[in-house]
């Protein structure tokens, strides 16, 4: 599950990079080809997005102590709400959520 979630973390990386290549090449040259692919790319970074925060969710339910956020925040005892909510109690799921 971990090079799952590494491969979408990078493909939105990816895909917001080129979004703003794109758009950013649609203004300058006044081409609505490259507007067409940077708002596509756009889509693709949120639904890529969408797909990592529930992966994280599926992980954090499941109590996958192999991924190294799980492990500092989850524990077997808690109950699955609050194996859930651990998604906002560390500092890189909350950025992970208003990025």
């Amino acid at each position: 599950m971990y090079y799952a979630g590494l491969f979408v973390v990078l493909l939105v990386a990816v895909l917001a990079l080129v979004s703003i290549i794109c758009n950013l090449l649609a203004i300058r040259r006044k081409n609505s080809r490259f507007f067409e692919v940077g708002n596509l790319s756009a889509a693709g970074t949120f639904i890529a997005a969408t797909a990592a925060s529930l992966l994280l969710f599926y992980l954090l339910a499941r109590a996958d102590f192999s991924v190294q956020y799980v492990a500092e925040y989850v524990n077997k005892d808690m109950i699955l709400p609050y194996r859930l909510a651990a998604f906002w109690d560390g500092n890189r799921g909350s950025t992970w959520l208003w990025g």
